[in-house]
């Protein structure tokens, strides 16, 4: 069966990102992107048509369709909880 291989990002919310993106940066020296505005897991695959399918078929809600960008393609899941939970398969090099 598919599984992820790493974790491609972690997104959260914030009641002032400016500022908690500053603070990150001057403490962490992590850039923050500040686009997003929400939080979720974003978990790498190498297979993500593969892994949909397999996840489908155990029942797991998927969210959406899978989205094909310039960064590789995007599909959600939805948790146990009601979380939505981002998958993600970069840009084969």
């Amino acid at each position: 069966m598919k599984k992820v291989i790493g974790i491609g990002g972690i997104f959260f919310k914030s009641e002032n990102p400016t500022k908690l993106a500053a603070w990150y940066k001057k403490h962490l020296g992590l850039p923050i992107d500040e686009s997003y505005g929400g939080y979720t897991f974003d978990w790498k695959d190498d297979d993500l048509r593969a892994l949909i399918k397999v996840l489908k078929s155990e029942g797991i809600q998927i969210s959406g369709k899978i989205e094909d960008t310039e960064f590789g393609l995007f599909g959600w899941i939805i948790d146990p909880e009601g979380n939505k939970v981002e998958l993600w398969e970069p840009v084969k090099e």
